[in-house]
């Protein structure tokens, strides 16, 4: 028999998983290497770890993290690598899946032989974009409601990619819900470029060795709960329904169709508009400002606009209410205001946020707009239109890092501290935070994934209290001018990680803040801190409160605040503690302190001892 009883067995087991892409002839994909892939993809829905790495090189297995953190079913599928004649010459394996823009991707994997047979070697990581990437894109989308179907054609212009790890296949992805149709050369030849699909990745033989262009068209019907619909009322299309080289930025022009009584909500500067004879619009909108992910809304929206501070501000519900309009439209202008002054000039001439019933509970930035879910306005407004600084004008793809949710949320805290003038942020703030595992299984140097609950934990809420610790380090205007240092002098057009910003504020502070940024961002965990031998002495008549400040576990260097209490008053004194397990200080005082308040508001991120109990009470100490 050409096949063994057990691969039998095991493929018929495997008969729920898709075949290989319809492009590849029946027969084309070696058995053996189909069977690699087909069991690799078994194990990674099974979680089955240890039957995974019988099929995995040593390389491997380091970069199989991914398969441990998620429930979603990833599909398994042969993707040959083509040559310059458009013949298969080696094969990957792709595990695909449907993803949201601010998520993880595909995971593509070399295919070797090894003294044992034939194994997954490296993983192509989709931060390498390959010998080719985007940086231009002229689209135009078509949505037939009936049918729920999008039909879309691009002219894209790639450019060779000086960072491209050598060997790497020129690939583009693209979300699985689209089937690419055509791609052919974007010129007077129009000819064909051979390519293979499989999932969200596409191979293709590059027609040049410098810049090219090329013209496709693919088309899909995406259904997803929580982004990327076709509905009776409403379209968004937000999770890489275009062509993408590693999420990099891309400029862009954009025309879309919309029936009658919809309007359309691109991002960019609208350029032209043209009205069919049944009533229907196509609007077209460009930006030169590259960005990471591009969205497109379209519905039947009740529209409210307003001219404010030279911008057009406006509301896009599915349910009428004037009241709601004119809180976000106030939110919108109140928060422009607060970011131009702080962080630079807004790059678009309007801002718009855009009511979705299905796309989120929560809501998805857009740079020149941004889309909310039901309990979203106006309460996020804040928060998404920072991340025009924060993931617009400095750009994040999320392959490795979010650290723009950590940018955001603290650029969100400033704004509703600037609205209260005698807030510094921290009133209700306890001395000890609300802490989840989330926190002791990743550091957020390493976090990327929104929608994975680790990552999102981690990257939003320990990003966001670690901006404000780094606040009280060195002073808020110093942190303002390291934030507008970091978005001046950053490239156009580029990525930008921690390590980037680090370097600004080590620029603006004009002192070395690797150890800050070290225990921060590359470990896990909080400090955890308690004060131990505290007592009262007297030195030339002044009164000395004596105590040893002790860290549990890994302990960081850290500025921290006492709150002492002398008869009546409270004197806030900021105590300098030393990365060791015991940091003794000694603070003078006017009068006999009768109790110590550790962390009084809150600027520190830290973890309740162990044996302390639970609430604000573990953070108070009695003087005797």
């Amino acid at each position: 028999m050409a096949r063994t009883l057990a691969a039998t067995a095991l493929l018929a087991a495997l008969a729920v998983l898709p075949a290989t892409a319809a492009t590849l002839q029946s027969g084309s994909t070696p058995e053996d290497v189909a069977l690699l892939v087909e069991r690799a993809g078994v194990f990674v829905n099974r979680h089955n770890y240890e039957r995974l790495d019988t099929v995995c090189t040593a390389e491997a297995r380091k970069s199989f993290g991914w398969a441990r953190n998620t429930t979603e079913a990833w599909k398994a599928e042969v993707l040959p690598v083509l040559e310059a004649s458009g013949a298969p010459n080696k094969y990957m394996a792709v595990f695909h899946t449907w993803h949201t823009c601010e998520a993880d991707g595909d995971h593509v994997y070399k295919i070797e032989k090894t003294p044992t047979g034939l194994m997954l070697g490296a993983e192509l990581a989709e931060a390498d974009a390959g010998p080719f990437r985007i940086k231009d894109h002229q689209l135009k989308v078509q949505v037939t409601i009936g049918t729920h179907t999008v039909n879309a054609t691009d002219r894209a212009r790639f450019v060779p990619n000086a960072s491209a790890v050598a060997g790497t296949p020129a690939m583009f992805r693209i979300s699985e819900d689209y089937t690419l149709k055509t791609l052919k050369l974007d010129d007077a030849s129009g000819a064909a470029v051979p390519f293979k699909q499989v999932g969200g990745v596409v191979d293709y033989v590059p027609p040049a060795t410098g810049g090219f262009k090329l013209a496709m068209e693919y088309s899909g019907q995406p259904n997803h709960k929580d982004g990327d619909f076709v509905h009776l009322d409403e379209v968004c299309l937000c999770s890489y329904w275009y062509p993408h080289t590693a999420r990099l930025p891309v400029t862009y022009t954009v025309t879309a169709d919309a029936p009658r009584g919809w309007a359309v909500v691109p991002q960019g500067e609208p350029t032209g508009s043209v009205t069919s004879d049944d009533g229907g619009n196509r609007l077209t909108y460009h930006s030169d400002l590259p960005v990471s992910y591009l969205t497109l809304d379209i519905g039947r929206y009740s529209i409210t606009t307003a001219q404010v501070g030279g911008h057009t501000l406006s509301a896009y519900l599915l349910d009428s209410d004037p009241d709601v309009a004119k809180a976000c439209i106030d939110v919108i202008a109140k928060s422009l205001a607060f970011y131009e002054k702080n962080f630079g000039k807004f790059p678009f001439s309007r801002y718009a946020v855009v009511q979705s019933r299905w796309v989120s509970d929560m809501a998805l930035e857009a740079y020149a707009f941004a889309t909310y879910g039901p309990r979203g306005l106006p309460e996020l407004i804040p928060h998404e239109l920072s991340h025009t600084w924060w993931g617009g004008r400095v750009v994040c793809p999320y392959t490795k890092s979010m650290w723009n949710e950590a940018f955001a949320e603290y650029s969100d805290s400033l704004f509703r501290r600037s609205l209260d003038k005698e807030s510094d942020g921290t009133q209700g703030i306890p001395a000890f935070r609300r802490v989840n595992d989330a926190f002791d299984h990743l550091p957020v140097a390493e976090a990327f994934d929104t929608n994975d609950r680790v990552h999102a934990s981690v990257g939003y809420d320990k990003g966001s209290q670690v901006m404000r610790a780094l606040e009280g380090e060195i002073g808020l205007e110093t942190l303002l001018k390291s934030m507008r240092t970091f978005l001046e002098e950053h490239p156009a057009g580029e990525i930008a990680d921690w390590p980037e910003f680090e370097a600004a504020v080590n620029k603006v502070a004009g002192k070395d803040m690797r150890w800050f940024f070290h225990q921060w961002l590359e470990q896990t965990g909080l400090p955890s801190v308690q004060l131990r031998n505290m007592h009262v002495g007297n030195n030339s008549g002044k009164t000395i409160l004596e105590a040893d400040v002790v860290q549990t576990g890994m302990p960081y260097r850290m500025t921290l605040e006492c709150a002492i209490r002398i008869g009546s008053g409270t004197k806030i004194v900021p105590v300098q503690v030393r990365a060791e397990p015991v940091t003794h200080v000694s603070i003078a005082l006017d009068g006999k302190p009768s109790s110590v308040r550790l962390n009084p508001r809150g600027i520190v991120p830290l973890l309740a001892p162990a044996n302390a109990a639970p609430g604000d009470d573990a953070a108070v100490y009695t003087v005797k």
